[in-house]
Order: C-alpha cells, then sequence, then structure tokens
C-alpha cells in the first residue's frame, strides 16, 4: 500500500528508503517513524537528453539507489560501524543541506 512501511525498509537495521518525485537528486531529506529516521530521496535516475523527467522511468528502485550514495558518502566519515551511528550522521548532514 502507497505510503506504508514494508520489509525491509521497516526494520531498525536498515537504512528504510521512501521514494519522492520531487526530490532533487542531490539531495534527501529525513522522516522519524516511531522513534526511527526514514530517508527520502529522488524516485529518478539520472536525466535522459531529450526525454522529458515524467516519461523517465522512476520509482523506489531508484530511490534507493540514490540514497545508497548518500550512505556510501556517509559511510567514508563514519567513526563507528553500527547502524545507529550511521543513520545519525546521515541525519547530521541532512540539516547541513
Amino acid at each position: 500500500m502507497a505510503g506504508q512501511l514494508s520489509l525491509p525498509g521497516c526494520l531498525s537495521s536498515v537504512v528504510g528508503v521512501l521514494a519522492d518525485s520531487e526530490c532533487a537528486r542531490d539531495r534527501y531529506s529525513v522522516n522519524c517513524i516511531d522513534d526511527d529516521a526514514v530517508f527520502i530521496a529522488s524516485a529518478y535516475p539520472r536525466e535522459i537528453p531529450g526525454v522529458p523527467r515524467e516519461h523517465n522511468l522512476h520509482g523506489i528502485s531508484f530511490a534507493v539507489a540514490n540514497m545508497t550514495g548518500f550512505v556510501a558518502r556517509a559511510r567514508e566519515h563514519a567513526t563507528q560501524n553500527s547502524i545507529v551511528d550511521l543513520k545519525r550522521l546521515l541525519v547530521e548532514e541532512s540539516k547541513g543541506k
């Protein structure tokens, strides 16, 4: 069901992602749901020259891929290996944008 959390994204041991068609690909935002951070990323891949954005493929898979890039970048700066620390770092970085 749209807007409803599902597996595996709702597990506290993973980085949950929601897709947002209005989100820019170089940004992400954060919502807190049930005391856990859920990250929101662009539902679109890179633009295809000559193809209107709304005619390109899009969806949660692209949002997960986009967020994976942000997670990888944050992971380079994480001082701890726990998912809690990584999520905290991602939340802090989202506030600086």
